[in-house]
């Protein structure tokens, strides 16, 4: 406030240095009015004049300093440079990581493509060769050798289908890879007569897989339907459900018509084993008196 009590009238005049470049006069109450004034030093200055309008001999003028905001001081703006920073790196070094996993799912499918190509496409050689040299003096048997190059042929067939499938990013839904499932189910209900009934939980229809995950699953599921077939099971119910962060692959099925000793050794073989091992899945039993449950519980988060 610019007013002091005086008997003689008196004009007051301002100034801010930096913001105005003339003299304003006081308003009526003597008063100085800046609605903004950016951070900074300023210099404010007051002069009067009488009523014949002459100019006092002194010029008042005082320091003031007006500091910004947090959010526009130099260690808050710096901060925030710093994190837009770390956060595009760490965004950066996830893509890279995802890129690289992508690729390492590739890699691995790929070898694994090959490995069994390669070791079927071996086996059929020499089956090959010798059925060729049976052919003359034991016709039977060359029969025979050719019969296993057939089915070794086929399942290379099928292997190939299967690592194609699962390289194609449509399939990376839960519901396709069920309908997958669904399509083995019913080629064993041709071949064998048997009668295996799926059911969906809600929770998977939004479920997405991964190649590698979807692939290994997939394979888990048609080794012990494959295997539970084999066993000489006929009726069996399968039931897929995610709980929590956990796909749930349950089968039960009736003891009475069902080698259950050959099923426990299926368990344990090399490939299935590594199936397990490659998604961190595991495989629960339960034996009771009239039926038996397998549950695969594979990790999905």
């Amino acid at each position: 406030n610019l007013s002091y009590f005086n008997e003689n009238k008196v004009f007051y005049y301002y100034m801010m240095e930096g913001i105005d470049k003339e003299w304003k006069p006081a308003n009526e109450l003597n008063q100085a009015v800046y609605n903004y004034l950016p951070a900074g030093e300023y210099i404010f200055k007051v002069k009067t004049e009488n009523a014949d309008r002459v100019e006092g001999k002194n010029i008042t003028s005082f320091k003031i300093n007006i500091t910004p905001p947090f959010w526009k001081s130099w260690w808050f703006v710096s901060l925030i440079l710093v994190s837009l920073a770390v956060l595009m790196y760490w965004i950066d070094k996830l893509n890279i990581k995802r890129k690289e996993g992508i690729q390492k799912m590739r890699s691995d499918i790929a070898t694994n493509l090959h490995d069994e190509i390669n070791l079927a496409l071996n086996n059929i050689n020499i089956l090959s060769e010798i059925a060729r040299m049976k052919a003359d003096t034991d016709p039977a048997k060359s029969k025979e050798y050719i019969e296993q190059i057939h089915a070794r042929s086929h399942n290379m067939i099928i292997a190939m289908d299967d690592m194609l499938w699962s390289l194609g990013p449509e399939n990376d839904s839960m519901p396709k890879t069920v309908e997958r499932m669904r399509e083995f189910i019913d080629a064993l209900k041709h071949r064998y007569g048997v009668k295996f009934d799926i059911l969906v939980g809600e929770k998977l229809e939004s479920l997405e897989l991964n190649m590698k995950l979807r692939y290994e699953a997939f394979l888990l599921f048609r080794e012990v339907i494959r295997g539970l077939v084999q066993a000489g099971a006929t009726e069996c119910q399968l039931h897929f459900e995610l709980e929590k962060s956990t796909l749930l692959l349950t089968m039960q099925f009736l003891n009475n018509c069902c080698d259950i000793q050959q099923l426990t050794n299926l368990m344990y073989r090399q490939d299935m084993e590594k199936h397990l091992n490659s998604i961190n899945a595991r495989f629960d039993v339960q034996v009771l008196k009239t039926h038996t449950i397998f549950v695969i519980k594979v990790p999905v988060n």
